[in-house]
């Protein structure tokens, strides 16, 4: 009798732990920001219209982020891998910071071309709610108070 109550006992504990954790796994996390694109949207209140055009935009966005990134990744792979092996080459260290600070520079391009591309999309309100939403981004909090949580 007494095992049977053990095992009733660690049954109900296991379901009541995996509701749990199930719960956590897929509920909104309190306090997690939402994706900036998701910010962005939610501050300039789109309309249905330009929400459509927004996610196209969105779409062709990440497409021509992805190959970029994906680059970035590999060669700065390559740059990193290069420093432990046996013959360390300084020409092939240049050459691999020369190509990462060149494929920066064309995401960096890609995202003014995307936050241009937002910035038409918008009206005159919205205009001047995303200057001030890109002036925060860069240099802090204004005086409306919106900016990263403290740490």
């Amino acid at each position: 009798m007494k095992k049977n109550l053990l095992l009733f006992i660690l049954l109900i504990f296991l379901v009541l732990m995996n509701g749990t954790l199930l719960y956590l796994f897929f509920s909104k996390a309190p306090g997690r920001p939402a994706p900036p694109h998701l910010f962005i949207v939610k501050e300039l209140r789109f309309s249905p219209s330009q929400m459509q055009q927004y996610d196209s935009l969105q779409d062709e966005f990440e497409s021509a982020m992805r190959p970029l990134r994906e680059r970035t990744r590999t060669t700065k792979d390559a740059l990193f891998n290069s420093i432990s092996k046996e013959r360390y080459a300084e020409r092939a260290i240049d050459s691999l910071t020369s190509i990462i600070g060149t494929l920066a520079k064309e995401e960096d391009q890609q995202v003014a071309r995307h936050f241009r591309a937002i910035y038409e999309l918008c009206d005159e309100k919205q205009k001047r709610q995303f200057r001030s939403i890109l002036k925060d981004a860069l240099h802090g909090p204004g005086k409306n108070g919106h900016g990263p949580p403290p740490r």
